[in-house]
């Protein structure tokens, strides 16, 4: 199975050498690798959440995600890492993905597994009427 990756969002300057230095080496290894530097549109990042197999969300801010809810709507497996509001989402959806500490070996783990699994299938519904059920909960 071929991998490859997507790299997109706004790129800090300072960090954009290293990244296009381990994307060349993804390069030479056989594995395309494609960098945005720019924010998505809602309809590219919709796009891009659908087209993949497996998406990455690994962050320390704590919060809801959005791109954890279009995955769950979607079918497209996640990784996630840092974020205890995170680990708890996918506890919560435990067929969408795992979710792992934020540090590169365990990161580096998390993907080597996901590589052979194929997309999943959505976990939520993407009514309008599931939406706000998850954003506005009937405590």
């Amino acid at each position: 199975m071929a991998a490859g990756l997507l790299i997109a969002g706004k790129i800090d300057p300072a960090l954009r050498p290293e990244i296009e230095s381990a994307a060349a080496t993804s390069v030479a290894a056989g594995k395309p690798v494609v960098i945005v530097d720019r924010i998505l549109s809602d309809i590219e990042l919709d796009a891009a959440v659908a087209a993949v197999n497996c998406l990455m969300l690994a962050h320390s801010n704590e919060g809801p995600s959005g791109l954890l809810g279009k995955a769950a709507c979607c079918g497209t497996r996640v990784i996630a890492a840092g974020a205890k509001s995170l680990k708890s989402d996918i506890e919560d959806m435990p067929r969408l993905g795992d979710w792992t500490e934020l540090n590169e070996e365990s990161l580096g783990a998390a993907m080597q597994e996901s590589l052979p699994l194929r997309r999943g299938q959505a976990v939520l519904n993407s009514d309008v009427n599931s939406f706000v059920r998850v954003m506005l909960p009937n405590d």
